[in-house]
């Protein structure tokens, strides 16, 4: 009983101090200059076709997109192409893995540094190789959450 109050009590004053920071640092978190609410939009796997034939779409709404690339080692000089014209648009080229496994049963079977190994690291290498320092990751099989 007495680690349930214990609990509750640390509970209420974290909940407290939250709610006070947000006062306290109003100005901080919320500027009077901010902008307005907006969408994110993302697309992932390896479609640079379909992608860059979106572009009149994205110009005619001022859209800015994040593109996860799969599998970079498998595009053509032609996609690469596409995809330094998408980026120099304004849209994210972001890291989604070198062979595309699903991340979650793969960590359970071997570890999280078996998976870094084998999805991350390669993925990221092949960018750099094209022109492209990732700072965003979606890993595949994402849809749990």
């Amino acid at each position: 009983m007495i680690f349930i109050r214990q609990k509750r009590g640390i509970i209420a004053i974290l909940v407290a101090l939250s709610i006070s920071s947000i006062w306290l640092f109003k100005g901080y978190i919320f500027p009077q200059n901010m902008p307005k609410a907006g969408i994110a939009l993302s697309f992932d796997d390896r479609y640079v076709k379909e992608w860059h034939l979106l572009r009149p779409l994205f110009r005619k709404y001022n859209a800015h997109v994040t593109f996860y690339l799969t599998q970079p080692d498998s595009l053509s000089s032609e996609e690469w192409n596409m995809l330094e014209e998408l980026s120099r648009e304004g849209h994210e080229i972001a890291c989604h893995g070198a062979i595309h496994t699903q991340s979650i049963p793969f960590v359970w079977r071997n570890s999280i540094k078996e998976y870094f190994e084998v999805e991350i690291y390669p993925a990221l290498n092949t960018m750099k190789k094209h022109g492209y320092t990732p700072t965003t990751f979606a890993h595949p099989g994402g849809s749990q959450f």
